[in-house]
């Protein structure tokens, strides 16, 4: 189950990558985020139904990581145009701990919930985190001033690497803060979902 959502994921960023850049990564994110939270809710209403069969599993597993593919790239991407030049180390930074963190703690947070409420309601408070983010998308706005590095080569997978170099104290930022609520969420789901398929 897990290799379906890791295989399109991993095929599909540096396209995802790419898209980013030729549209808006604030758009990509808004859209891949709205489906994967649409994906969410039909799939909580057909565990409630107890109709879950295996394809089902790998049928969402797999569209995840298809949206996956085009989400990842585009939260990179944005960042240059969330914050200031003299900001942007420091908020590479952020995102990358912040991710590195909800991967570390979401495996315990997701066990926790699925053991003491349920699936059904893991599944319900995720939808409720996409639809969360989706709402914040909307209202974000980037810097009248872009970053220098933002359009500085064509990928931003070149961009990424270049510029994830270690930093200084995090901004005190409210759309960075933001950016590290998409990743809170984003590792929820992934880790509630490691959660029950070794359960």
């Amino acid at each position: 189950v897990l290799m379906s959502a890791a295989i399109p994921r991993a095929v599909l960023m540096l396209f995802g990558g790419v898209v980013s850049d030729r549209f808006s990564p604030r758009l990509v994110m808004f859209v891949s985020n709205a489906l994967r939270g649409l994906l969410i809710v039909l799939f909580a209403t057909i565990v409630a139904l107890k109709m879950t069969q295996l394809w089902h599993i790998y049928f969402f597993a797999a569209s995840f990581g298809i949206f996956d593919g085009f989400f990842i790239p585009a939260s990179k991407s944005i960042i240059p145009s969330l914050v200031s030049k003299e900001q942007l180390i420091a908020s590479n930074t952020l995102s990358q701990g912040t991710s590195q963190l909800i991967l570390l703690i979401g495996p315990a947070l997701g066990g926790l919930l699925i053991a003491t409420a349920g699936i059904e309601v893991a599944f319900v408070i995720d939808g409720i985190t996409f639809a969360i983010t989706t709402i914040t998308l909307l209202l974000m706005k980037g810097t009248t001033a872009k970053a220098g590095i933002s359009r500085e080569h064509p990928n931003f997978v070149y961009r990424f690497i270049t510029n994830s170099t270690i930093s200084p104290p995090i901004p005190a930022n409210p759309k960075t803060h933001r950016l590290s609520l998409y990743h809170l969420h984003f590792w929820f789901y992934r880790n509630t979902q490691r959660c029950d398929d070794y359960s």
